[in-house]
């Protein structure tokens, strides 16, 4: 497939509208905000809080998403400061350039990863 079939592909994008849409649906309506939180939706908005080649900007809609989720409410913003971090998710973009996210001291640190050829 070449490079244009996939940019028109009707899947790229599609979990970054998505987001968009929540976010959206969430801005100043405590009956959606409080939605999101009852189907266990926050984790998974905040799993996207990353680079996706196939969802640009998906991580800009999932923090603006958060905003309008947490904005004037409480139980949403308390759900969210019990979490714990739980160390950098695996991202596929990283690997593939040959790079890793390691959690140290609190910080994240961005290492080259040697990739062994296959014989």
């Amino acid at each position: 497939s070449t490079e244009q079939e996939e940019i028109s592909h009707p899947a790229v994008g599609f979990k970054s509208h998505l987001i968009r849409l929540i976010g959206n649906l969430c801005y100043r309506n405590k009956g959606n905000q409080d939605k999101v939180y009852e189907l266990n939706g926050i984790p998974l908005i905040l799993d996207n809080c990353s680079i996706d080649d196939n969802n640009p900007f998906i991580n800009q809609w999932a923090v603006y998403a958060i905003h309008n989720l947490t904005e004037e409410n409480k139980r949403n913003q308390e759900f969210i400061a019990q979490m714990e971090q739980q160390g950098p998710a695996d991202n596929p973009v990283l690997r593939s350039l040959g790079l890793k996210i390691e959690s140290r001291d609190q910080k994240l640190i961005l290492k080259s990863v040697k990739q062994v050829p296959d014989p």
